[in-house]
C-alpha cells in the first residue's frame, strides 16, 4: 500500500513536470499555451490528492474505533460466559432440590414443608434478576453484532430453558404440596366432625321427654338448638366430602393418599351424619307429642284463670265519679272487649285442639271434654256481663261529659265576663288601640263560642231521658244561656266605649298635629316680604306651590277632626264640651291661616303678574317683527308654479302664526287692563307697552294683506295637482314593493319579509285619509268641466282608484305567500335537525363492528343500549317534524310536493334506523355469547398446553427422585380428572350455542374438535408417563413406604406412652379428639401395611433377594401390631377420665342452679298489695313446676354416681361429698319452695282483706263527704228532697253494715289463726267497725278526726326527719353569698320551729282525748264580730288591712274565711301563705301529656284545689278535701324536682294559662284568674324546684309541710297618747328604714376592693353587690307597689275620719302628715340607694374585669413558647400556631378597649383615691397588654428569622452536597488512552461546566440571602457567616479543580495531535526516501 501511495505521488510530480515542460516549449515557439480541460487542471489534481489524504485519515480513525469496540465486546463476552456458568450451576442444583417430595404424613409436617417451599420460592424469585442480567448481556452482544453471537445465543437459551424448567418444577411441587396440605386438612376436619357427632348422639339418646309444659318447651328449645347445629354441620360435612372427593381419582395421576382410604373415610362420615339426623328426627317427634298434651292442659288453665279474673272486673258496680273515671273505666271496658275478641279465637283453637284429641281417643278424653264444657259456659256468662257493663259505662260517660263541658263553658263565661265588663278604656291613643285589638279578639272568641253552647244543648238532648229531663241539666243549660247573653251584651257596650275613647284620643292628636303645623307656617308667612325681582318672585312662588299640597293634606286632617267631633257629640260623649272647644279652636285657627295664605298669595301673584306682563310684551313684539321680515322676503319669488307654491307654503304657515299672535294680543290687552287697575302707579308704563305692540301688529297685517292680494286662484289647483303627483308616486312605489317575487331562503329572511310587509300595511292605512281627501278634491275640481285638461285629470283619478284597489289585493296575496314561506322555513329548520339526528344514527349503525373479545362485546352492547335510549328520546322530535310536514301539505302549502318528499324521506329513514338498531343489538348479543364461548375455549386450550409441557417431561432417569416424580404425577392425573368437567361444560355450551345460533356452527365445531384433540393427546401422554414412572418406581416405592411407616410408628409410640389424661373436661376432650385422630391414622396405616404385601409380590419378580424384602415388611407389621393394645388402653383411660370430669361438671352446674333458685325460694318479699301477691304466687308455682321438671336430671346424676363409685380408680370420697351437698341443697330447695308457698297464701289472704277494707273505707269516705255537707234547704220542697236523699244514704249505710261485719269477722279469723300481720289487722278492723257503728251525724266527725290526725302526724314525722340533717350540718359557708343564704335558711328554720311547736302541742292533745264538741257562738258575740276577730290573711297596721308583699293567691284560701267551727276542728295551726314555695288555691287544670311521647287519655279542664308542699304539688277537690288529705280521684302528688314552669304562649284558647312540665314527662296546663295570680304560681313552682335542687345538694335543707293559711290579727290600741305615738312613729320609721343599713356594708366592700389582689374576693364582692342590687330592686318594687296602695288607703281613711268630724281629727291629721312625710323620705332614700348600688356595681365590675383581663393577658404571655423550631417544618408549624395565637388575642384587645372606655367614664364620676386606683388598674392592664403585643411581635420576627435561617442552611447544604458530587466526579474520571477517549472526556468535562454555570443563580440567591441576614443582624450571624465562607471556599475549590482538569485534558489532546503529526511526517519521509531510491535505481 505504501508503495502504491509512493507511486501515485511520483506520478503526480511527473505530470506537473511534464505540463510545465510542454507549456515552456509552446511559449518558446510562440504558440498558444496548452491548458488542460476543466477537471484535469493541476489544482484539480491537488484537490483530489487532499481528498485522498483526508479519506485515508478517516479510514484510520474508523479502524481504531472498531478495534476499541471489538475489545469491549470480547470483555463483555467473557463476563457473559462467567455469569452464564454460575447461573447454570445454580439452576441445576435448585432443580435437584425442588424435585424432592419429602412432605411428611401429617398436617404439621405438611405445613412445615409448605413453609420451607415458600422460602425456596422466595429465593428463586429473588434470583430472577440475575437471570435477566445474563439475558440483558446477551442482548447487548446481539445488538453490537458480536462475531460469536450464535454461541452466546445458544448459551442464553440454555440458561432460559433451565430457568423455565426450574419454574415448572417449582410450580409442580407447589401443586403437589398444596394437594397434600389440603388432604391433611380435610382429614383433620373429618376427625373434628366425628367427635362432635359422638357428643350429639349421647344427647339424642336421652329418655327425658319432660314432666310438664315448661320442661317440654325447654327440651324442645334445646333440641331445636341441636337440630340447628346438625343442620349447620350438614354444610360442613358436605364441604368436607366435596373436598375429599377432589383427591379421590381413579386414574394414574398423582395421588397424595390411597383413594380407597379417602373413600372409606367419606363413607363413614356420611353414614354417621345420616344416623345422627335420623336420631334427631325421632327425638323431635317424641317431644312434640309430649308438648301437645301438656300445652292443652296449660292453655285451658290459663283461659279459666283469665275468665275468672275478668268476671270480677265486670261484676264491679263502679261507673266512675267524674269524666276522667268514666273515660278510664270505658277505655278499660273497650280494652277488655278487644282482649275478649282476641282471646276468643285462641279459645276456640284450644277447644278444637282438645276435641281433636278426644276424637283421637286420647287417654284423658273424659277430663278434656269436661274442661271444654265448663270453659264454654264460663265464656258465655262473661260475654253477657261485658255487654251489660258497657251500656252502663256509656250512659255514665255521657252524663259526666256533659257536666265537664258545662264546667268548661261556665269557666269560659266567667273569664269572658271579667274581660268584657272591664271599665278601662286607655289613657292615650296607643293604649286604647291595644285595648280595641284585645276586645276585638275577645268579641271574636265570644262569637265563635256560640257553636260550643249549641253542641252542649245537643249533648244534653243525647243523654238518657231521665237525665236529660232532670232539673240539674235543664237549670245548668238555662244558666249558661243567660250568662252567654250577658257576655254578648257587655261585649257590644265595651266595644262602643272603646271606639268612642279611641275617636276622642285620635281627634285630640290630630288637632294638636294640625295646630303645630299651622303655627310653623304662620311664622313663615308673617316673616315673608314680596321681592321686586322676577327671579326672587319665582322662588317664592315655588314655595307657595309646595305649600298648596300640604294645605290640602291638612285640610283633610281638619275635616277628619270635625267629622270625629260631630260623631262624638252626636253620640253624647261625656267630654262633649272639651270636644266642642277643641273643634272650634282648630277651625278658627285654620280659617285665619287660610286667610293669611290667600293674602300673601294675592300679593305675590300681583307682583308676579306685572313682571310676566312686561316679559310677554317683549316676546310678542319680537315675534311680530320676525314674521314681518318673513312676509317681506316673499316679494322676490316669481309668478310661476314653483314660486306660487313656495309662497303659498310660507303664507299658509304664516296664517297659523298670525292667529296665535292675535290671541296673544287679546290676552295682553286684558292683562294690561287688570294690572293697570291693580297697580295705578304703573298704569302708564303698562298701557304704553301695549300701544307699541299694537302698532307693530297693524303694520304686519297690512303687509300680509298686500301680499295675499297679489296671488290668484291658480294656487289651489296647482296644490291639488302637486299632491296628486306625490300620491301616485307613492302608490307606484308601494305596488312595486308588494309585487316583488323575492322568496325567503332562510327563516330569518322570512321573518324579516313578514315584518316589512306588515309595515307596508300600516303605511297604507295611514294614507287612507289622504286618499279620500284627494278623491273629494278631484271630484270638486273636475265637476262640470269639459276641458281636455280636466278630462285628463278625471282619467288620472280613475286610474288612482284602480291602483288603490289593486294595492289591497296585492297585499293580501303577498301576505298569504309570505305566511306559507315562513311555515315552510320553520319546517325546513326542524327537518335539518331531524336529519342531523338520522345522519348521526346511520353513521353509528354503519360503523359499528363486531368486537373480538368478551369485554369489548359487553361494552358494545351497553353502548348500543345507550344509543337506542337516545333514539327513543329523539323519536318525539322526529315524529313532530313528520306530523308538521303532513299538516302543511294538507293545508295546500306552495311547497307541498317538496314537503311531502322530505317527510317521506325522514319517516323511512327513521324506521330503517330503528330496525337496524334492533338488528344490531341482537347481533351484538349473539356475538357476546360467541365471544364468551371462545374465551372459555381459549382458557382451556392454554391450560391444556401448560399441562402438556408437564406431561411431556420425561426426565426421571435418576433413581433418587423417582418417588417424588411418581407422587407429582399422581397429583397431576387427579388434577386432569377434576378438570374434565371443564371440557364437558364447554361442549355443552357449544352445543347450546349452535342450536340457538346456527350461523356460529362452523366456528364452534372447529374449536370443539381442536379442544377434544388436545385433550385426548394430553390424556394419552399422561397415561404413558404414568406407566413409565410406575415401572421405574416399584422398588423405590416399597423402600419409601417402609421408611415412612417406621418413622410414623416411632412418633406414635411416643404419643401413646404419655401419662397426661387431662386435668379438666376440656383437656380430656382435646386428648380424646387427638386419640381419635391417632386411631384414624392407625386405620389408614393399617391399609398401607396390607398393601406392602402386594408390593413385595410385585418386587419378587424383579429382585432376587426376596427374603430381605419380606423380612423388612414383617418387622414393620410386628411393630404395628405391638402398638394396637397400648392405644386401646389409653383410650379407655381417657374415656374414664372424661366421665369423672363430666360428672363433676354436671354436679357443679346443678349446685349453681339450685343456689340460683334458692334465692327466689327464700325471698321474704310477699308483696305489698293484692296484685303483687298474686304475681308472686304464680312465680312460686312456676318455680315448683321447674323443680319438678328438673328432678329427672338429679336422678340421672345419682345413677351415674353409682357407676362411678363402683370404679376403684375414681375419687370416691370426693364424689360422695359432692353428692351429699347436692342432695342437701335439693331437699332444702324443695322445702323452702313449699314454705314460701304457704307464706304467700297467708299474704294473699291478708292482702285480700286489705283490699276489701280499702274499698269499704273508700265507700265510707264517699258517704262521709255527703254527710259533712253544710248545705241547708231554701224552702220546703228542697228540705223534703234533702230528707229523702238522707234517708237513702242511711239505708245504704245499713245495707253496707253486713259487708263491714264480714270484714271484721275475717280480720278476727286472721288474728285467731296467728297471722303474721295480726298486729296491724285489729287496728284496721277497729277503724272500720268504729266508722260503721257511728251514726250518720257522728261519722263525719270521727272520720275527720282520724284523717286529720293521720295526715298531721305523718307531716310532723317528715318534718322532724328533714330537720335532723340540717341541725347536724357543720357548714358555715365559703363566701358572702353562701353565708347570707345559710343565715336566711336558719331564720326560716327558727320561724318554722316556732310554728311547729304549736302543731306538736295540738297533736299531743289530740292523742290524749277525744275530739270535743264544737262550741257554739255565744249569745253575746254576733257572727259579724266573730268574723272580724278571725280575719285571715294578714293583720291591721294603722287601721288598714296589711297585704302580703307577694303576689296574691289564685283564689281566696279555703281557710281564709273559715268560721270558728272549722278553725277549731283543725288540728294543726295554719301557716302563712306568703312563702312563695308553699301555696294553695283553686286553679283550672288540664292534663296534656302522660309521658314523653304519649298524649293524656283525658285532656279536659277540671277545677282542682292545688297545694304546693314539700317539693310536691297535690290536687284536691276543694279545701276541705285538702285538709282531710283526700286527693282528687286518688291522684298521687307530682314531684316538682327538676320541673319547669312557664307561660303557655302556644295555647290560645284560654287566657292566663301556664304550663308545668315535670321530670317524668307529664305535662299540665293551669289557668289562673289573672296575670298576677299566674305569675305568683309560676314563681312559687320555680322556687320550689330550685329548693329541691338545693336540698339535693345540701342534705340539711328543711322540709316543709302542706301549705295552710295562718290567721293573724293585729289590733291598734286607741289608748296610746300623742307623745307615745310620736315615739312609736320614730321607732317605726327607724325600723322601716333599717334596710338601708346595708349601705355601710356596700361601702365597706367598695373600700376593701381596691387593695385586694384576689380574684375570688373580687368575685365575692361583685356577687354580693349583685345580690344587694337584686334584693333592693325587689324591695323597691314591692314597696312602690304595695306601699303606695297602703298609703293611699290610709289617706282616704284619714280624710273620711276628718270629714266625718271624728273626735281625734287633729291626731289623725297629724298622723296623716307624718305618714306622707315618711313615705316621701322613703321614696327619696330608695332612689338614692338605687343610684349608690348602681355606681358601686359598676366600680366593682370594673375592678373584676380589670383583674380578669390582666389575668388573661398574663396567662397568654405565659403561653408564648420560647421554642423557635429545630428545622424548617417545625418553624412553619410554629408560625401557623403563632398566627392563630395573634388571632385569639384580638378578642382580648376588644376587651381592653372596653375597659379603657369604662375607666374614662368612672374617672369622671369618681375623685381622689378612687380615681387614682382606677387609673392605676387601667395602667396595669395597658402595660401588660403592650408587653403582650411586644412579645407577640418579637416572637413573630424571631420565627421569621429562624425560618430564613433554616432556609439558608438548607440551600447551603444542598449546594455543598452538589459540589461534593461534582468534585468527586471530576476526580473519578479515567485517564485517556487514545485521542478519541480524550475528546470524549473533554465533552463530559464541558457538560460538568454547563451544570456549574446553571447553578450560578442558586449560588447568587443563597449568598444574597446570607448577606441579607447578616445585614439585619440576625441572632445566628456567626453560624451564617461561617456557612457563607464554607460555601464560597467550596465553590472556589470546585472551580479550581475543574480548570486544572480541563488544562490537563487540553494538553493531553495537543500531545496526541503532535504524536499523530510526527508519525505522519515520519511515514511521509520514509515514502519519499523510498521513492527517490527507486528513481535513482531506474536511472542507473
Amino acid at each position: 500500500m505504501w508503495f502504491l501511495l509512493f507511486f501515485r505521488f511520483t506520478e503526480k510530480g511527473n505530470l506537473e513536470v511534464l505540463l510545465f515542460t510542454i507549456q515552456s516549449k509552446m511559449r518558446a515557439n510562440n504558440q498558444k499555451v496548452y491548458m488542460p480541460r476543466e477537471g484535469k487542471l493541476i489544482s484539480d489534481i491537488n484537490k483530489a490528492w487532499e481528498r485522498l489524504e483526508k479519506a485515508e485519515h478517516e479510514r484510520e480513525l474508523a479502524l481504531r474505533t472498531e478495534l476499541i469496540r471489538q475489545e469491549k465486546l470480547e470483555q463483555l463476552a467473557r463476563r457473559f460466559d462467567r455469569k452464564a456458568a454460575m447461573r447454570e450451576t445454580w439452576l441445576s442444583e435448585n432443580q435437584r432440590l425442588v424435585s424432592q417430595d419429602n412432605f411428611g404424613f401429617d398436617l404439621q409436617a405438611v405445613e412445615a414443608a409448605t413453609k420451607k417451599h415458600e422460602a425456596i420460592e422466595t429465593d428463586i424469585a429473588a434470583y430472577e434478576e440475575r437471570v435477566q442480567a445474563v439475558v440483558s448481556v446477551a442482548k447487548e452482544l446481539e445488538v453490537e453484532h458480536y462475531h460469536d453471537i450464535k454461541r452466546i445465543t445458544a448459551r442464553k437459551d440454555n440458561v432460559i430453558r433451565l430457568w423455565e424448567y426450574l419454574l415448572e418444577l417449582l410450580k409442580a411441587r407447589r401443586q403437589r404440596l398444596e394437594m397434600n396440605l389440603g388432604l391433611q386438612r380435610v382429614f383433620q376436619e373429618m376427625l373434628y366432625i366425628m367427635d362432635w357427632m359422638d357428643e350429639m348422639k349421647m344427647l339424642l339418646l336421652s329418655q327425658d321427654y319432660g314432666k310438664h309444659l315448661l320442661g317440654v318447651e325447654d327440651l324442645l328449645q334445646k333440641h331445636a338448638l341441636v337440630e340447628a347445629d346438625i343442620a349447620i354441620q350438614a354444610d360442613r360435612v358436605k364441604a368436607v366430602t366435596t373436598n375429599a372427593n377432589k383427591y379421590f381419582v381413579n386414574d394414574s395421576g398423582y395421588k397424595p393418599c390411597d383413594p380407597q382410604v379417602i373413600q372409606d373415610r367419606v363413607s363413614h362420615l356420611e353414614f354417621c351424619y345420616q344416623e345422627l339426623t335420623q336420631l334427631a328426627a325421632e327425638r323431635r317427634a317424641r317431644l312434640e307429642e309430649s308438648r301437645r298434651l301438656w300445652k292443652f292442659f296449660w292453655e285451658m288453665a290459663e283461659e279459666e284463670g283469665w275468665i275468672r279474673e275478668k268476671e270480677q272486673i265486670l261484676s264491679s258496680e263502679e261507673h266512675g265519679k267524674d269524666l276522667t273515671g268514666a273515660l278510664r273505666l270505658l277505655s278499660q271496658q273497650r280494652a277488655l272487649e278487644d282482649e275478649m275478641s282476641g282471646r276468643a279465637g285462641h279459645l276456640q283453637h284450644t277447644i278444637a285442639e282438645g276435641q281433636a284429641m278426644v276424637q283421637a281417643g286420647h287417654f284423658g278424653a273424659t277430663k278434656i271434654q269436661e274442661r271444654i264444657d265448663d270453659l264454654q259456659a264460663q265464656w258465655a256468662a262473661l260475654e253477657q256481663l261485658a255487654a251489660v257493663r258497657k251500656k252502663r259505662l256509656e250512659e255514665a260517660l255521657a252524663l259526666h261529659q256533659f257536666q265537664a263541658d258545662a264546667d268548661d263553658v261556665d269557666a269560659w263565661t266567667l273569664d269572658a265576663l271579667r274581660i268584657v265588663s272591664s271599665g278601662e278604656t286607655g289613657h292615650d291613643e296607643f293604649s286604647t288601640q291595644a285595648l280595641v285589638r284585645k276586645h276585638k279578639d275577645a268579641a271574636a272568641e265570644v262569637a265563635s263560642y256560640r257553636p260550643v253552647i249549641d253542641s252542649l244543648h245537643e249533648q244534653a238532648a243525647s243523654l238518657p231521658k231521665e237525665e236529660a229531663e232532670s232539673e240539674e241539666v235543664r237549670g245548668r243549660l238555662a244558666g249558661i244561656e243567660e250568662r252567654y247573653k250577658e257576655v254578648a251584651e257587655l261585649t257590644k257596650l265595651r266595644k262602643q266605649a272603646l271606639q268612642d275613647a279611641l275617636a276622642l284620643y285620635k281627634m285630640f292628636s290630630e288637632a294638636d298635629a294640625c295646630e303645630v303645623w299651622i303655627d310653623e307656617k304662620e311664622q313663615w308667612l308673617n316673616s315673608m316680604e314680596i321681592p321686586e325681582k322676577l327671579e326672587d318672585l319665582e322662588v317664592i312662588q315655588h314655595r307657595f306651590e309646595s305649600l298648596e299640597p300640604e294645605m290640602n293634606n291638612q285640610a283633610s286632617r281638619v275635616a277628619v277632626v270635625n267629622q270625629i267631633a260631630r260623631q262624638l257629640m252626636h253620640n253624647g260623649h261625656p267630654s262633649e264640651k272639651d270636644i266642642k272647644s277643641q273643634q272650634d279652636k282648630l277651625n278658627n285657627r285654620w280659617s285665619q291661616f287660610r286667610d293669611l295664605v290667600d293674602q300673601k298669595k294675592e300679593s305675590l301673584n300681583s307682583a308676579l303678574g306685572v313682571q310676566n306682563y312686561h316679559l310677554d310684551c317683549n316676546e310678542t313684539k319680537s315675534w311680530i317683527k320676525e314674521k314681518t321680515k318673513v312676509i317681506e322676503s316673499t316679494q322676490e319669488l316669481g309668478n310661476d308654479l314653483t314660486g306660487v307654491m313656495a309662497l303659498q307654503r310660507k303664507l299658509t304657515g304664516m296664517e297659523r302664526d298670525l292667529a296665535a299672535i292675535e290671541d296673544k294680543l287679546g290676552d295682553l290687552q286684558g292683562e294690561a287692563q287688570r294690572l293697570a287697575e291693580e297697580h295705578p302707579d304703573q298704569a302708564k308704563a303698562i298701557t304704553g307697552r301695549l300701544a307699541e305692540i299694537t302698532a307693530v301688529w297693524e303694520e304686519m297685517k297690512n303687509t300680509l294683506k298686500n301680499r295675499e292680494e297679489s296671488l290668484g286662484e291658480a294656487r289651489k289647483l296647482q296644490q291639488f295637482l302637486r299632491e296628486l303627483d306625490d300620491f301616485q308616486s307613492w302608490l307606484s312605489r308601494t305596488q312595486t314593493a308588494i309585487a316583488s317575487e323575492d322568496m325567503p331562503n332562510t327563516l330569518a329572511e322570512a321573518e324579516k319579509l313578514m315584518a316589512q310587509h306588515e309595515g307596508i300595511k300600516n303605511e297604507i292605512q295611514n294614507y287612507e285619509e289622504d286618499y279620500q281627501k284627494m278623491r273629494d278634491m278631484g271630484e270638486m275640481v273636475t265637476q262640470d268641466q269639459t276641458d281636455a285638461q280636466y278630462m285628463f285629470l278625471r282619467q288620472r283619478l280613475q286610474a288612482l282608484d284602480t291602483g288603490w284597489n289593486e294595492l289591497h289585493k296585492m297585499w293580501e296575496n303577498r301576505q298569504n305567500l309570505l305566511s306559507q314561506s315562513h311555515a315552510y322555513q320553520l319546517f325546513l329548520r326542524d327537518t335539518k335537525q331531524a336529519e342531523a339526528f338520522l345522519n348521526n344514527q346511520e353513521y353509528v349503525l354503519a360503523h359499528t363492528e363486531m368486537p373480538t373479545t368478551l369485554e369489548s362485546a359487553e361494552a358494545a352492547i351497553k353502548k348500543q343500549e345507550d344509543f337506542m335510549t337516545t333514539m327513543d328520546a329523539n323519536e318525539d322530535k322526529i315524529n313532530g317534524v313528520v306530523e308538521a310536514g303532513r299538516r302543511l301539505a294538507s293545508d295546500g302549502n306552495i311547497n307541498a310536493e317538496r314537503i311531502q318528499e322530505r317527510v317521506a324521506s325522514i319517516d323511512d329513514r327513521h324506521k330503517k334506523n330503528r330496525e337496524a338498531a334492533v338488528e344490531l343489538l341482537m347481533r351484538l348479543k349473539d356475538n357476546r355469547d360467541l365471544q364468551k364461548f371462545l374465551q372459555d375455549c381459549q382458557e382451556l386450550s392454554l391450560w391444556i398446553n401448560e399441562k402438556m409441557l408437564t406431561a411431556q417431561d420425561m426426565t426421571y432417569d435418576e433413581a433418587r427422585n423417582l418417588h417424588s416424580k411418581w407422587l407429582k404425577h399422581q397429583a397431576f392425573m387427579a388434577e386432569l380428572q377434576s378438570n374434565k368437567e371443564w371440557l364437558d361444560k364447554i361442549q355443552k355450551d357449544g352445543t347450546l350455542l349452535v342450536s340457538e345460533k346456527p350461523e356460529t356452527e362452523a366456528v364452534v365445531k372447529e374449536k370443539l374438535s381442536a379442544l377434544h384433540a388436545m385433550w385426548e393427546e394430553l390424556e394419552s401422554t399422561t397415561q404413558t408417563k404414568a406407566q413409565c414412572l410406575f415401572d421405574a418406581n416399584k422398588a423405590e416405592l416399597f423402600t419409601q413406604s417402609c421408611a415412612d411407616l417406621d418413622k410414623w410408628l416411632a412418633g406414635l409410640e411416643g404419643q401413646i406412652q404419655s401419662d397426661d389424661y387431662g386435668k379438666d373436661l376440656t383437656s380430656v376432650n382435646i386428648l380424646l379428639k387427638k386419640q381419635q385422630m391417632l386411631e384414624n391414622q392407625v386405620e389408614v396405616r393399617q391399609r398401607e401395611v396390607v398393601e406392602l404385601q402386594s408390593q413385595v409380590k410385585a418386587l419378587g419378580q424383579e429382585v432376587k433377594d426376596t427374603d430381605e424384602v419380606d423380612g423388612r415388611r414383617q418387622v414393620v407389621e410386628n411393630k404395628f401390631q405391638e402398638l394396637l393394645e397400648p392405644l386401646r388402653r389409653r383410650r379407655n383411660f381417657l374415656v374414664a377420665s372424661r366421665e369423672v370430669h363430666q360428672f363433676n361438671r354436671d354436679v357443679e352446674d346443678e349446685i349453681l342452679w339450685v343456689q340460683e333458685r334458692m334465692a327466689v325460694a327464700t325471698s321474704t318479699d310477699h308483696g305489698h298489695n293484692l296484685q303483687t301477691v298474686q304475681l308472686l304466687i304464680k312465680k312460686n308455682q312456676t318455680l315448683q313446676k321447674e323443680i319438678q321438671g328438673h328432678q329427672p336430671r338429679i336422678d340421672d346424676i345419682l345413677e351415674r354416681s353409682q357407676s362411678l363409685l363402683q370404679d376403684e380408680s375414681s375419687n370416691g370420697d370426693g364424689i360422695r361429698q359432692r353428692l351429699a351437698d347436692l342432695q342437701q341443697l335439693w331437699r332444702q330447695l324443695m322445702e323452702e319452695a313449699e314454705r314460701r308457698h304457704g307464706r304467700l297464701e297467708e299474704a294473699h289472704k291478708a292482702q285480700q282483706y286489705y283490699f276489701d277494707a280499702a274499698e269499704a273505707e273508700a265507700w265510707m269516705s264517699e258517704q262521709e263527704l255527703y254527710m259533712m255537707s253544710e248545705e241547708k234547704a231554701k224552702d220546703e220542697q228542697s228540705a223534703v228532697t234533702m230528707l229523702k236523699k238522707h234517708q237513702i244514704v242511711e239505708q245504704a249505710v245499713e245495707d253496707y253494715a253486713e259487708t263491714v261485719h264480714q270484714l271484721s269477722k275475717t280480720s278476727r279469723g286472721l288474728v285467731a289463726d296467728g297471722h303474721p300481720e295480726r298486729l296491724s289487722s285489729p287496728a284496721s278492723r277497729t277503724h272500720v267497725d268504729t266508722c260503721s257503728r257511728a251514726t250518720p251525724a257522728e261519722a263525719p266527725d270521727i272520720f275527720l278526726e282520724v284523717h286529720q290526725f293521720s295526715r298531721d302526724a305523718g307531716v310532723a314525722e317528715a318534718w322532724l326527719l328533714g330537720q335532723e340533717p340540717y341541725l347536724s350540718s357543720r357548714e358555715v359557708g365559703q363566701s358572702v353569698d353562701e353565708v347570707e343564704k345559710l343565715i336566711k335558711r336558719h331564720e326560716a328554720f327558727e320561724k318554722s320551729a316556732a310554728t311547729w311547736e304549736e302543731r306538736f302541742s295540738a297533736l299531743e292533745r289530740l292523742t290524749t282525748r277525744r275530739h270535743s264538741e264544737r262550741t257554739p257562738i255565744g249569745p253575746g258575740l254576733s257572727s259579724g264580730q266573730y268574723d272580724s276577730d278571725g280575719v285571715d290573711g294578714g293583720g291591721l297596721v294603722n287601721g288598714v288591712a296589711e297585704r302580703s308583699s307577694k303576689e296574691p293567691s289564685p283564689a281566696p284560701s279555703p281557710t281564709s274565711g273559715r268560721k270558728s267551727k272549722s278553725s277549731q276542728s283543725s288540728t294543726l295551726p295554719a301557716k302563712n301563705q306568703e312563702t312563695a314555695s308553699q301555696l294553695e288555691g283553686l286553679l283550672y287544670r288540664k292534663h296534656e301529656w302522660e309521658g314523653h311521647n304519649k298524649k293524656a287519655s283525658n285532656r279536659s279542664w277540671h277545677n282542682v284545689y292545688c297545694v304546693i308542699n314539700n317539693q310536691e304539688m297535690g290536687f284536691y277537690k276543694d279545701s276541705k278535701a285538702a285538709n282531710q288529705g283526700v286527693p282528687y280521684h286518688n291522684e298521687l302528688p307530682i314531684s316538682l324536682k327538676d320541673a319547669t314552669c312557664d307561660v303557655a304562649s302556644d295555647y290560645k284558647k284560654k287566657k292566663h294559662v301556664f304550663k308545668l312540665r315535670v321530670a317524668d314527662g307529664n305535662e299540665y296546663l293551669f289557668q289562673a284568674k289573672d296575670e298576677e295570680e299566674m305569675s305568683t304560681w309560676i314563681q312559687a313552682i320555680l322556687n320550689t324546684a330550685d329548693r329541691a335542687d338545693v336540698q339535693g345538694s345540701n342534705p340539711g335543707t328543711p322540709a316543709s309541710g302542706r301549705a295552710q293559711t295562718l290567721p293573724a290579727a293585729v289590733t291598734l290600741s286607741s289608748e296610746s297618747s300623742p307623745g307615745k305615738r310620736e315615739k312609736d312613729k320614730e321607732k317605726d320609721k327607724e325600723k322601716r328604714f333599717s334596710l338601708f343599713s346595708k349601705k355601710k356594708q356596700s361601702e365597706h366592700l367598695t373600700a376593701a376592693i381596691p387593695g385586694s389582689t384576689s380574684v375570688n374576693s373580687l368575685e365575692v364582692c361583685v356577687t354580693a353587690e349583685t345580690m344587694l342590687q337584686e334584693r333592693f330592686r325587689e324591695f323597691a318594687r314591692d314597696t312602690g307597689n304595695i306601699g303606695q296602695e297602703r298609703v293611699d288607703a290610709v289617706n282616704r281613711l284619714a280624710d273620711e275620719l276628718i270629714n266625718a268630724g271624728h273626735g281625734d281629727a287633729a291626731t289623725v291629721a297629724e298622723w296623716k302628715d307624718g305618714l306622707n312625710e315618711a313615705w316621701a323620705d322613703l321614696l327619696e332614700l330608695i332612689d338614692t340607694r338605687t343610684q349608690i348600688l348602681a355606681a358601686s356595681f359598676e366600680l366593682h365590675k370594673f375592678y373584676h374585669d380589670a383583674k380578669e383581663i390582666l389575668g388573661r393577658i398574663v396567662d397568654k404571655q405565659k403561653k408564648l413558647p420560647e421554642e423557635v423550631g429545630r428545622d424548617q417544618n417545625t418553624v412553619e408549624t410554629l408560625q401557623r400556631m403563632h398566627t392563630t395565637f395573634e388571632h385569639d388575642i384580638q378578642a382580648l384587645g376588644t376587651q381592653v378597649r372596653q375597659l379603657q372606655e369604662d375607666a374614662v367614664r368612672l374617672q369622671s364620676a369618681y375623685a381622689g383615691d378612687k380615681a387614682d386606683d382606677i387609673q392605676r388598674r387601667e395602667s396595669e392592664v395597658l402595660e401588660a397588654w403592650r408587653s403582650l403585643l411586644e412579645a407577640c411581635d418579637g416572637r413573630r420576627l424571631r420565627l421569621l428569622d429562624t425560618g430564613d435561617k433554616f432556609r439558608f442552611f438548607s440551600m447551603v447544604r444542598d449546594l455543598l452536597l452538589w459540589m461534593d458530587d461534582v468534585i468527586r466526579l471530576i476526580e473519578a474520571q479515567e485517564n485517556p488512552r487514545d485521542v478519541s477517549s480524550v475528546e470524549l472526556l473533554m465533552n463530559n468535562h464541558q457538560g460538568i461546566k454547563a451544570e456549574i454555570d446553571a447553578r450560578n443563580d442558586s449560588f447568587t440567591a443563597c449568598i444574597e440571602l446570607g448577606k441579607a441576614l447578616l445585614a439585619r443582624k440576625h441572632y445566628a450571624s456567626e453560624e451564617i457567616k461561617e456557612k457563607l465562607l464554607q460555601l464560597t471556599d467550596k465553590r472556589k475549590e470546585m472551580i479550581d479543580k475543574w480548570e486544572d482538569r480541563w488544562e490537563w485534558l487540553r494538553l493531553r489532546n495537543i500531545c496526541s495531535d503532535q504524536q499523530l503529526a510526527v508519525g505522519g511526517f515520519s511515514i511521509l519521509a520514509f515514502i519519499i526516501h523510498q521513492s527517490c531510491d527507486e528513481q535513482n535505481s531506474e536511472e542507473l
